[in-house]
């Protein structure tokens, strides 16, 4: 018996050591080839969004060279419909979109992770009060609640805008190499709530799946509080789904600022967008058949949010254990660590 016993044991602990971090990593691009497109296009987004001022090499926000020229060296992705680079301004784009949606994540997923997490594990009138709350956020189409908050809080009269004017020490001119950044604060603050209610519900539900485990009632036994148990026990077993929630709602916020700004509630000029070049001028000279100075936006818009989709699933299938060891396309025998 006892030889039966380390033999499994034995080719287990040679499979380990044959595991080098090359093969790991061979290994992870067999099983999410489409994980590792993700994880480029995002890679790329980051270093865009970091050297912009190094990769651009115009002001994206300069009018000094002839309206709509077509690509070229010196302009690779044209110009625009008000003589601007569209190069420069994809590229600043690139550091615009990063910023409003990691905000918009930051804020707008913590605050559902602890909100879910009280309602899960409290239960009661908290539960009831918080439901009843996301219960009205999601009554509202999406678009429209976002279009309904930029308007309230957007407003140069709103009290939250003054409070943030006056009373933080956000700048209202240039930060972080964006213009006017508090009206980017203010619309990621704006879709940080349209994504609160979402991710609310789903971290309930596994906190209501953690909490019926021994454990918790181990915890209660040995006098742990409410407090220590959510921070301790609670909170590390859903932190792996609050990280991919996150990693799939980033291009979402991403895309809203682009819809917001495409209408004209989203980030102001001088403030490069993506949005905005898909839109005004530029759409009336696409029409006209002047495609480049909304293509190569809507390009980079859309690769970035294929990308985030592609590298949520495959974190979404690294993470999943009943999907580790599966020869399906979706499931992998490993991971990032494996």
């Amino acid at each position: 018996m006892a030889r039966e016993v380390a033999v499994p044991v034995e080719l287990e602990e040679m499979e380990v050591e044959r595991r080098t971090p090359m093969r790991r990593a061979l290994h992870l691009l067999r099983r999410h080839p489409l994980g590792i497109f993700g994880l480029v296009v995002i890679v790329t987004l980051v270093v865009s969004a970091i050297f912009a001022e190094q990769i651009a090499p115009y002001d994206p926000a300069a009018i000094e060279f002839d309206q709509l020229q077509s690509p070229t060296l010196a302009h690779p992705f044209g110009t625009d419909r008000l003589g601007r680079d569209v190069f420069s301004r994809v590229v600043m784009g690139s550091r615009v979109s990063m910023v409003v949606g990691m905000i918009s994540i930051i804020i707008g997923v913590t605050g559902a992770a602890a909100l879910g997490i009280l309602s899960g594990f409290l239960g009661g009138r908290i539960d009831n009060l918080i439901q009843r709350a996301m219960d009205v956020l999601l009554a509202f189409p999406g678009l429209v609640l976002l279009l309904a908050i930029v308007s309230v809080l957007g407003n140069p009269d709103a009290t939250f805008r003054e409070f943030l004017s006056d009373k933080t020490p956000i700048p209202e001119g240039s930060f972080l190499g964006i213009p006017k950044f508090l009206d980017a604060l203010i619309v990621s603050v704006a879709i940080a709530i349209g994504i609160v209610a979402g991710v609310t519900r789903i971290v309930r539900g596994a906190v209501l799946s953690e909490k019926q485990n021994v454990y918790i009632e181990a915890a209660r036994a040995m006098g742990a509080s409410d407090f220590r148990i959510m921070a301790r026990h609670i909170l590390p077993n859903v932190f792996a789904l609050v990280v991919v929630l996150a990693s799939i709602l980033l291009p979402v916020a991403i895309l809203a600022e682009a819809a917001l700004t495409f209408l004209g509630l989203g980030l102001p000029e001088p403030i490069p967008s993506w949005g905005a070049d898909l839109g005004g001028r530029n759409r009336e000279a696409a029409q006209l058949g002047f495609w480049w100075p909304v293509f190569f936006p809507g390009l980079a818009l859309s690769l970035v949010v294929l990308g985030f989709n592609m590298m949520g699933d495959a974190l979404r299938d690294i993470g999943d254990p009943r999907l580790r060891g599966s020869g399906g396309p979706g499931g992998g025998g490993g991971g990032f660590g494996s």
